[in-house]
């Protein structure tokens, strides 16, 4: 028996017609009727057809042939999605943007690869300063501080510098406890020699200050600065020392100029006069420009080990000193004893300082703060 079989999900629309003759249509399968008493039928050519539109009806006499309707399938064009653009900017600018209702697709950054920053975002118009607020903000209590030009200024400066200058970092732990000695002796000589009021407060950022200006000077590659096309060495050795004015708007570096030539109790006198100007706003241009290395000494602050500071440019170099701990050391003669180190990190600019000179320097450094008789000559 051949049947013709179509294998569409329309011929299921004829499952409820009724054969009206033995030999009818019968659920799914057409066949032939039976036009010959005998038991042999015809055999008919078999045609391999690709789809049921192009198979044509059986000519077959003594049946009819009822063609199911077709039904049109319509081919659905598949359009590539279009790539998303992708913005680069920082999680800080994303944040503010959103909260000033701006597209970072139109703003051009000015960080590594095109990033965006904060500072590429346009300002409020005068007529609208409301910043946009997300819809889940949370009112709170909060004070929002006007920033100086001074602050903006220095806050755009270290951002640039964080985000362009190849920052490495060498820590080093040193033994302080010779040079705290000879801090108490020659405090104790001056203010015999001197009036004691007259007399200057020593502290451990003169020596550190002096032994700066002396490697610098041993290893000349740490005293220059980077010049886009080239690298400038000087000849002189300016160091700049952070002060901590008590004021948000107010961070100034003054400057120990030609410090290699000079004593620690002329060094002790400039600091504390200039730490005094600085924090009441009176330094000169002079006075607080033309650095060369700078120191960033947090020590007196307490419980602080260590930290690293950002490089200044055009400066290629800055020690971050961190506070003096007691320190448990073996001996030679397998006991103990208790010593007060201190620990610094040296950040260097790696366009100008290698990582062999930077370590070159910090050990010399090293060397003149726990030999401090060498800083007198």
């Amino acid at each position: 028996m051949i049947r013709w079989k179509f294998h569409d999900p329309s011929v299921s629309l004829f499952k409820s017609i009724k054969s009206a003759t033995k030999n009818g249509i019968r659920k799914n399968s057409i066949r032939y009727a039976n036009t010959n008493s005998s038991n042999t039928r015809p055999k008919q050519p078999v045609t391999l057809i690709s789809s049921i539109e192009d198979a044509p009806p059986p000519a077959v006499s003594g049946l009819t042939v009822i063609s199911p309707p077709l039904i049109p399938v319509h081919s659905v064009a598949t359009h590539p999605k279009e790539p998303e653009m992708t913005v680069k900017a920082t999680f800080y600018a994303k944040q503010t943007a959103a909260m000033r209702g701006i597209d970072l697709r139109t703003v051009h950054g000015s960080g590594p690869d095109g990033t965006i920053l904060v500072s590429d975002l346009p300002s409020p118009s005068p007529e609208n300063k409301c910043i946009i607020r997300p819809p889940n903000w949370r009112e709170l209590d909060h004070v929002d501080i006007q920033l100086s030009e001074y602050r903006v200024a220095l806050s755009k400066m270290r951002s640039e510098a964080k985000s362009y200058i190849p920052h490495y970092s060498l820590e080093a732990e040193l033994d302080v406890g010779k040079l705290l000695k000879l801090r108490s002796e020659l405090i104790s000589k001056l203010k015999a020699q001197h009036n004691a009021d007259t007399v200057p407060k020593m502290t451990i950022n003169d020596f550190i200050i002096k032994a700066s200006a002396l490697a610098c000077m041993k290893v000349p590659e740490v005293n220059s600065s980077f010049m886009d096309d080239s690298i400038r060495k000087h000849d002189y050795v300016n160091i700049s020392f952070a002060v901590d004015t008590k004021s948000r708007d107010l961070i100034l570096s003054p400057v120990i100029c030609n410090a290699h030539e000079k004593g620690l109790f002329q060094i002790s006198t400039e600091v504390g006069m200039l730490i005094n100007k600085a924090r009441a706003g009176k330094c000169q241009p002079d006075e607080i420009h033309g650095g060369t290395f700078s120191i960033s000494n947090l020590g007196m602050v307490g419980s602080l080990k260590n930290f690293a500071s950002i490089v200044y440019p055009p400066q290629a170099a800055v020690i971050a000193i961190g506070g003096i701990q007691k320190t448990l050391v073996p001996t030679d003669d397998n006991n103990y004893e208790t010593i007060s180190t201190m620990q610094v990190t040296l950040s260097c600019d790696h366009r100008v300082v290698d990582g062999a000179i930077g370590a070159n320097w910090l050990k010399i450094f090293k060397n003149l703060v726990e030999n401090p008789l060498k800083l007198l000559l």
